[in-house]
């Protein structure tokens, strides 16, 4: 399911690297890009925040995930409306969000695989596969994250070097 998505990410980064070698502005269509897959990245990271608040601590585990989704969500908002706010603190506060969640995805991967060694008795096995699979949930959406990330960063970075011409 998610290879398909690593696959389109791939060659947009192979696209944005190649782009940037130009000192121009990134485009609309280039910024609108990385907000789609930004927007794909958190639609399937969610449900694992609502499995790892039920699995894994509460929500207390996951209230700073919850307010970095809302507040990237109202980021791709403005983005979305206005492609070019991306060039500016928009574009890093954007970026560094990004990396939160790609961060907290990693946090949730090692923490169900901690809870999932926990769980060694027969009768818990089923808890520990599930949180096993929570687990590998988690850190490819990090892997995804990371990506979409990596895109914008090359991005961010051409808006700074036109800046500074």
């Amino acid at each position: 399911m998610l290879t398909p998505i690593l696959l389109a990410l791939l060659e947009l980064f192979s696209i944005i690297k190649y782009a940037e070698d130009s000192k121009s502005l990134p485009s609309d269509d280039e910024i609108t890009i990385v907000a789609r897959q930004a927007e794909r990245v958190i639609r399937l990271y969610k449900p694992l925040v609502d499995e790892q608040a039920a699995r894994l601590g509460g929500e207390k585990v996951v209230v700073d995930d919850r307010k970095t989704i809302t507040d990237l969500s109202v980021a791709l908002d403005k983005i979305k409306v206005t492609p070019q706010k991306f060039n500016g603190p928009d574009g890093f506060a954007f970026i560094e969000m990004l990396r939160a969640l790609e961060d907290s995805g990693d946090s949730c991967g090692g923490s169900a695989a901690t809870a999932a060694l926990n769980r060694q008795s027969p009768d818990q096995k089923a808890q520990a596969i599930e949180l096993v699979q929570l687990g590998v949930s988690c850190v490819k959406s990090a892997a995804l994250f990371r990506a979409v990330g990596d895109n914008a960063d090359a991005l961010f970075t051409r808006f700074l070097r036109a800046q500074a011409k």
